[in-house]
């Protein structure tokens, strides 16, 4: 049976139409089976599953579509599947340094290659001047040795900032490292402290690191944390100072000891050097202040303590193991390494200057500093100055760093995308195929193209995109039911079927038949000039007229219109309900129109240009508005924020107030990265997405909206979509107020708005801007009157 069209409505060339189809729901479909999610470059997404890849096109198929579509690669940004976490096979990480890292046991080492051999991967042949470092992740008394992306950790939301999804503010970045920029965020990785353990990590940060590292188990909690510039242990009421930190510092290696059996422990430097020691005196023995201070023999003693698990809030209960919390503006884990210890702390070591050299650690601990001359059958050679070449045996090494090549930047590549897996494994390179779950990728830093298993294949990110990016109004726009929203082109067909042709799609493709309403809005050009809204006539029948009102007659009961739209040129005045009139007619270029105003702080801008229409600078404790300027679909702005700050949006507002119902935005400008989503508590964000950016240079936001959402792009990337809601996005009003956010503690800090423009929609029904205590006075007054209120 053909589907049933009947037309919305049709105003200014826009045409909707809405389609009826019975059959098997799409939502119950695509709970049938986890969905990935696919993102063009103009910002909408799609969910689905891959089917293939070509050199130049991507195949998705929707569980929205009866057959895979096939889209060209440039349009498409990126591709997520479903893919659970789990650790790698092999023994040793390979990290390259263009950010790739893949896992393999070594093979082979000459003057011009490293040869791997990749459960995932194969054999490959690793230009050597590419690798940056090696790293055994099992054997000889390992433990743990990470990370390795997402797999093994837990986040817990602090209890003072609350998250709705655990882990947001974690994500895996270069290496397979993992980061956070959220204050006070933590991320725990499970693991029994009951045994003799050695936990050594390395950590950074674009600031002086502000962190602390938890070691919790059922019977001590121990924590390394930073007092402003001090670094120290500690344990219940005690401390042990441990280093200083200077302003310079970005980052730090630490080696955490021990014994639950002895009740001892240490910690010491990357190198060797002991910075502080400590141990349990048994229950009853006293503690004096200089055994807990200043201890003449350099070991600190502490009278028992319980665990701490409160963290603050009663019953949130961490688990036991390794605790992370940032503290700071950011924090990133290079490395955590868990192994058995032997109970002998280690030797201080002399560590070359020169980083010429090659940098190797025996399991042991011993640091060697030297050329790596290649693999033999006896293990690594090194060669180093003065001295005979060594040995290293293969199962005795825990890792080796290497210099940067003298001659070129390896790290400056151009692969064309980046792809990630379930277990941590990273890959930059061009994306040649994908089929019969094998992927072909050709790397800039392999000879040879690379054959990988395609299981637990979790992203592919592609770096570059188009040189144009036709923004989603040029095309129809298509929703069905009341969540999904995509964009393409509608195209007749000869069957029965609604074919849509995706952005990008080589052909249209049939829609799924579903019970769910299809609307279809028409695209319209942009540049088209909308006429300014007419008189409405709201009519006792329901209608809305629009016209010209020409007159009303002496007695009152005829009123006189003209319209080019309807067939009548007079109503009865019996029929007409009310009459509104349009508005006075904004100026939506830069904060021209005289409605801008200050809602807090300063009543003159300080301008960061000396047009304050065209830019404007907000400092902290100030708010700048217009009661009523969200009169259209879309607004667009430029935001700079020196170094790193974060605005608010308080969209759809009662006016200027500050304190009505409002969609509140935050967009978070830090450095070579933005924030936006949805603000839930003051300062926080509810939900939220980060987006790349050229680092100090002025951000393209754009924002639209309709009756069902609000849609955030960034540099025409969408970032984020926040569903018309009563309680979490209230829309009480036109108005739109700006003001700088203290995010995650970070404080309020200037930021610079630029090129503001708001762009009309046609039909747009204009409503005044009414003050609150106009209105109280409006329903107070008439009270005092003798006759009596009006019945309306």
């Amino acid at each position: 049976m053909p589907p049933a069209f009947s037309i919305l409505r049709q105003r200014a060339a826009i045409a909707c139409l809405c389609l009826a189809v019975a059959s098997p729901c799409i939502a119950q479909q695509a709970k049938q089976a986890p969905q990935g999610k696919l993102s063009w470059w103009n910002g909408q997404s799609l969910p689905g599953l891959v089917t293939g890849i070509t050199e130049t096109a991507v195949g998705w198929k929707s569980p929205f579509f009866d057959a895979p579509a096939e889209l060209s690669m440039p349009e498409v940004k990126s591709i997520t599947l479903p893919t659970e976490a789990k650790p790698p096979e092999d023994p040793f990480s390979i990290v390259l340094r263009d950010g790739s890292r893949v896992f393999g046991d070594l093979v082979g080492i000459d003057d011009g290659h490293v040869t791997v051999r990749s459960h995932r991967m194969g054999n490959l042949n690793i230009d050597r001047e590419a690798v940056a470092s090696i790293t055994r992740l099992k054997g000889s008394g390992i433990l743990w040795n990470g990370p390795f992306g997402p797999s093994g950790w837990v986040y817990n939301s602090d209890p003072k900032v609350p998250l709705p999804a655990e882990g947001r503010r974690w994500r895996t970045v270069e290496g397979g490292s993992i980061a956070t920029v959220g204050l006070r965020q933590r991320v725990t990785l499970p693991w029994k402290l009951d045994k003799p353990v050695e936990v050594a990590f390395e950590i950074r940060s674009s600031e002086r690191p502000e962190f602390e590292l938890r070691l919790l188990s059922e019977k001590f909690t121990d924590a390394i944390t930073t007092w402003d510039d001090e670094v120290v242990l500690r344990r219940g009421g005690y401390f042990v100072p441990l280093t200083t930190l200077s302003e310079d510092d970005r980052s730090l290696s630490l080696r955490f000891f021990w014994d639950p059996a002895s009740s001892r422990g240490a910690v010491a430097t990357r190198e060797g050097k002991v910075l502080g020691r400590w141990e349990i005196v048994p229950d009853g023995a006293e503690v004096t202040p200089g055994d807990a201070i200043a201890p003449k023999d350099g070991i600190y003693r502490f009278a028992p303590s319980k665990p701490n698990r409160e963290s603050g809030k009663k019953n949130f209960l961490p688990p036991d193991g390794i605790t992370w919390i940032n503290r700071g503006k950011d924090l990133v884990i290079e490395s955590l390494l868990i192994r058995e210890w032997d109970g002998n702390l280690p030797k201080e070591q002399t560590v070359a200057d020169d980083e010429s050299d090659s940098r190797f650690e025996t399991t042991d601990g011993t640091l060697l500093h030297g050329n790596l001359l290649g693999l033999n059958p006896s293990g690594l050679s090194i060669g180093e100055a003065d001295s005979p070449n060594q040995t290293i045996p293969l199962d005795r090494l825990l890792s080796a760093h290497f210099p940067k090549p003298s001659t070129g930047d390896t790290a400056k590549t151009d692969s064309s995308a980046l792809l990630q897996f379930g277990d941590g494994s990273l890959l930059n390179g061009t994306v040649e195929g994908l089929a019969d779950g094998r992927l072909k990728i050709q790397s800039p830093f392999s000879p040879d193209p690379i054959d990988a298993d395609a299981a637990d294949l979790s992203e592919i990110r592609w770096n570059h995109p188009p040189e144009t990016i036709a923004p989603l109004i040029k095309f129809d726009k298509i929703a069905i039911g009341t969540n999904t929203v995509f964009h393409g082109t509608w195209e007749p067909s000869a069957s029965d079927r609604l074919c849509w042709r995706l952005i990008g799609a080589s052909q249209a493709v049939p829609l799924a038949e579903n019970n769910s309403t299809i609307e279809i809005t028409r695209a319209t050009p942009e540049d088209r000039q909308w006429p300014r809204a007419a008189t409405l006539f709201y009519l006792s029948d329901g209608q809305i007229a629009p016209g010209e009102l020409v007159a009303i007659d002496e007695d009152g009961k005829n009123v006189t219109v003209k319209s080019d739209l309807i067939g009548t040129d007079q109503f009865h005045s019996g029929t007409i309900d009310a009459v509104q009139f349009p508005g006075p007619e904004l100026q939506g270029e830069g904060f021209t129109d005289p409605g801008w105003q200050f809602a807090r702080g300063a009543s003159k801008p300080k301008d960061s240009s000396s047009d304050p229409t065209k830019a404007i600078m907000l400092e902290s404790g100030q708010s700048f508005g217009h009661p009523a300027i969200l009169s259209g679909d879309e607004i667009q702005f430029d935001l700079l924020a020196a170094g790193y700050g974060t605005v608010r949006l308080r969209m759809f507002a009662d006016g200027m107030n500050r304190e009505s119902p409002s969609t509140r935005i935050l967009l978070a400008h830090y450095g070579n990265e933005v924030y936006a989503g949805q603000e839930d508590s003051d300062g926080d964000f509810s939900n939220y997405k980060q987006v790349p950016v050229d680092y100090n240079k002025p951000v393209k936001i754009r924002i639209n909206w309709t009756t069902q959402q609000t849609q955030i792009f960034v540099n025409g990337t969408s970032a984020y979509i926040a569903k018309a809601d009563k309680e979490r996005a209230p829309r009480s009003g036109l108005g739109l107020v700006f003001e700088p956010a203290n995010l995650w503690g970070n404080g309020e800090r200037t930021v610079t708005l630029s090129n503001f423009r708001l762009r009309l929609s046609p039909g747009f029904t204009w409503v005044p801007p009414i003050p609150v205590k106009v209105r109280e006075q409006a329903l107070f007054l008439p009270r005092f009157r003798k006759e009596d209120p009006p019945s309306h």
